[in-house]
């Protein structure tokens, strides 16, 4: 650290960096993950482990090459190792995300790279080995972030029994708190992909904490669907990431990437905020109450898509609803990035994580509705076996400015201004327009 004029500059080589794996299905959000952790500078990536989920294990590794051949990242000398390309026990009637959209999580179709791929990231050793000879060699040292099914690290606790304590710990995106589901009715898509390998994790962890029980963090951590749905990005946020300078090459590949996404979510979810506002002013009208906060957003009973976003700031506050779904409807067609919220409780959990809970967390493998819904001990019947560390609520000020340091290049807005505490607390929405 230099000194001069009282202004001080931070030699970043002395920034210490989290030395991360990411095990991923190579979706849109994993890809945005990915961009983060190879441009944030607390972040270490040192290798990615392909598994099937959003896409085929294929189309997962050509995103993935895709994404490295962009010219900002050329330089990255990450592997790439491909893992499994089923589920443990395969579920032909498995329905890939937005499967109507052939082109939702596909990377080399949006054309963003007409030259050929760049394969050498690609390592012939299988996934699963390659996470257990890391975590052998460096016992301790890695942090797995886990965006996608939990497959091949399912997989390797079979093979290695000690790989758990190996592990410094495990991020997993995957489940959900109150069975409000993007896959099922129920369920959350990883989980849902393959429920016994989230069982064999599970369960794994469980009998970790059985065997540590002078340990006062579970080896696991979930960050379930709902965190980022309950906490999600306001599109006017994604509008200035995209557009307002500098845009540069990542801003570009961000904005393709979302295209489709945008088109889904985005009018379903302004059209969902429209209609709830124009109940609650006529519920009010009719029951002759009074609401300041609405009656300043219309503006002579008449509520248009211009007028409404005009302060997205401020109407994010204003329209929530009793209604439970109509709730849910208008936060889950926000700018959602649960794979990027994961990536950053891994980078930034003392910053980001906001509410927490350790608990025992089981997942359901048969039922006719219930197959892959997460099961989680609320009564505290099992606190002995307490194997994950459940994150309830998190800061989106943090993602909002990883986000900006991330494809802006600009100096940080929250990060460390702030005050964080980490108090301990005890549909899939498919819309088509």
């Amino acid at each position: 650290m230099t000194i001069d004029n009282n202004i001080y500059s931070i030699n970043e080589s002395l920034i210490p960096q989290k030395r991360i794996i990411i095990d991923t299905d190579s979706g849109i959000d994993d890809i945005i993950s990915i961009i983060v952790s190879l441009k944030y500078d607390k972040s270490k990536l040192e290798a990615i482990t392909v598994v099937e989920g959003n896409v085929s294990l294929k189309q997962g590794i050509l995103n993935l090459c895709s994404l490295l051949d962009v010219n900002s990242l050329r330089d990255k000398k990450i592997p790439i190792y491909p893992g499994c390309d089923k589920p443990i026990i395969q579920n032909f009637n498995i329905e890939k995300p937005y499967s109507s959209f052939s082109n939702f999580h596909n990377m080399n179709s949006y054309s963003l790279h007409e030259r050929n791929l760049i394969t050498k990231h690609i390592q012939k050793e299988h996934a699963v080995l390659a996470l257990i000879r890391m975590v052998t060699n460096e016992p301790n040292e890695f942090t797995i972030v886990c965006l996608g099914p939990l497959t091949n690290i399912a997989l390797a606790i079979r093979l290695d029994p000690f790989f758990l304590s190996k592990v410094k710990n495990i991020i997993v995106m995957g489940g959900c708190l109150y069975a409000k589901g993007n896959s099922t009715r129920v369920t959350e898509y990883a989980f849902n992909f393959d429920p016994e390998a989230a069982h064999i994790v599970l369960t794994a962890a469980k009998q970790y904490s059985v065997d540590h029980p002078h340990k006062t963090q579970p080896k696991l951590t979930l960050v379930p669907w709902e965190v980022s749905v309950e906490q999600g990005l306001d599109w006017k946020f994604y509008d200035y990431l995209i557009s307002t300078p500098p845009v540069n090459e990542l801003t570009y590949l961000m904005k393709e990437l979302n295209s489709i996404k945008e088109l889904l979510f985005r009018k379903s979810h302004e059209s969902i905020i429209s209609r709830t506002i124009s109940n609650v002013f006529h519920e009010n009208k009719k029951n002759k109450q009074n609401n300041n906060k609405i009656n300043n957003i219309i503006d002579n009973n008449e509520i248009s898509t211009l007028t409404l976003f005009e302060d997205p700031l401020s109407v994010e506050d204003q329209i929530y609803t009793s209604n439970a779904v109509l709730q849910y409807q208008i936060d889950a067609t926000k700018f959602i990035m649960s794979d990027l919220y994961t990536l950053v409780c891994a980078l930034e959990p003392e910053s980001i994580i906001k509410e927490y809970q350790d608990l025992d967390v089981d997942i359901e493998l048969s039922g006719k509705y219930a197959r892959g819904l997460t099961c989680i001990d609320w009564l505290g019947d099992g606190q002995k076996t307490l194997n994950a560390r459940i994150i309830l609520k998190v800061d989106k000020n943090i993602i909002k400015d990883i986000l900006i340091q991330s494809f802006k290049q600009n100096k940080s807005l929250y990060l460390q201004k702030t005050p964080i505490t980490s108090e301990p607390l005890i549909t899939k929405l498919k819309s088509k327009l």
